[in-house]
């Protein structure tokens, strides 16, 4: 994992258990982005590095759980139903997107 990858991750996955949530953290076969998913708020963002800048993607909780049900797994996820399931954001934003009511 990159530096800059495992710094943001680790500064969302600690701002989000310093504020209560219960969080759980998936990495793709390839190691090279993380689903954090909020239990308690029922919300969901993958991170990831692409030509060595950070990228964040609000996910469709309800979308991503059918995909996974099918059998899929996350790089076939973004393969495949990228446009259903994810949606561009700003990885700064990932704390207070999750910690949104």
């Amino acid at each position: 994992m990159k530096p800059l990858l495992r710094t943001k991750l680790n500064v969302i996955v600690n701002g989000l258990k310093s504020s209560g949530e219960i969080v759980n953290v998936r990495t793709s076969a390839d190691n090279d982005c993380f689903i954090i998913a909020s239990g308690k708020l029922n919300k969901a963002v993958m991170i990831g590095i692409s030509f060595d800048t950070l990228i964040a993607f609000k996910m469709n909780v309800k979308k991503w759980l059918w995909a996974e049900a099918e059998g899929f797994d996350l790089d076939e996820m973004v393969d495949n139903f990228a446009s259903e399931i994810f949606e561009k954001m700003n990885p700064d934003e990932v704390i207070d997107y999750m910690l949104e009511k």
